[in-house]
């Protein structure tokens, strides 16, 4: 159908972006070299809710693409040769929460993770920073933060007790996280999509079928009402015949 084929050729595109942003990377030679590019990205395990994934990169920066260790120690070897540009590492490891702050609604609440050690890394980065629904809000509440404390809005721009930081797109790079979640929404409708044309498909063949028996047995029954109607008109003929007989 005409929506499958959108979907798919969106899907593609975005698919296409993404791989192209990996591949290009100052960096990728790099992992290439010392077997890293086959980690895990950070991205590729984080969902947010929808709106807000400008507000999670303007955060992150280059920890969007952070390379998932097993063992952090391993990075020690990494400091005689460093990457060509700026990467993040980390490993995953389950920490205690951090205490809710009474009014302030913290950016962690909107991430929908299922991996504990993922969920300790983003606690520790997104650490006092909250939400705002837009800066007039974040402006008035600023007395509410804590110590080090920032609010974001959803445009990536940061607000804090003395400071405010602007946020832009530098590269592709950035809208990462969007592109992914749009990936993944998109491959559920593609699916849907998919699955509603072959039951269209199914129910076309056995639409198909039915019409094929219905006509036979037409063609049968025409068959035979031309075999009676010439009997008909035989037997009329002979009814005349006999008729005639009688009269003289």
């Amino acid at each position: 159908t005409t929506q499958s084929a959108q979907l798919d050729a969106r899907l593609a595109a975005l698919k296409s972006l993404q791989e192209k942003v990996e591949s290009q990377g100052k960096v990728q030679p790099w992992l290439a070299k010392h077997e890293l590019e086959k980690l895990p990205k950070l991205w590729q395990k984080v969902q947010i809710e929808n709106g807000w994934q400008t507000a999670l990169e303007s955060i992150l920066r280059e920890r969007t693409s952070a390379l998932e260790m097993s063992n952090l120690e391993w990075a020690k070897a990494f400091f005689n040769d460093a990457p060509p540009a700026k990467l993040a590492l980390y490993a995953p490891q389950v920490i205690a929460p951090v205490a809710m702050v009474e009014g302030l609604k913290p950016l962690l609440s909107l991430l929908q993770l299922n991996d504990a050690g993922v969920r300790s890394v983003m606690q520790d980065w997104l650490h006092n920073v909250y939400i705002a629904p837009d800066a007039p809000t974040a402006f008035a509440e600023r007395a509410k933060l804590p110590a080090g404390a920032c609010f974001i809005t959803k445009e990536g721009h940061l607000i804090s007790a003395n400071s405010v930081r602007f946020y832009a797109a530098d590269s592709e790079q950035d809208g990462v996280l969007a592109r992914q979640q749009e990936i993944e929404n998109i491959t559920k409708q593609a699916r849907a999509q998919h699955l509603l044309a072959d039951e269209g498909k199914t129910r076309a063949v056995r639409a198909e079928a039915v019409l094929s028996q219905a006509t036979q047995a037409l063609q049968e029954l025409r068959v035979r009402v031309a075999g009676l109607t010439q009997a008909v008109h035989g037997l009329q003929i002979e009814y005349m015949k006999l008729a005639e007989v009688q009269e003289r």
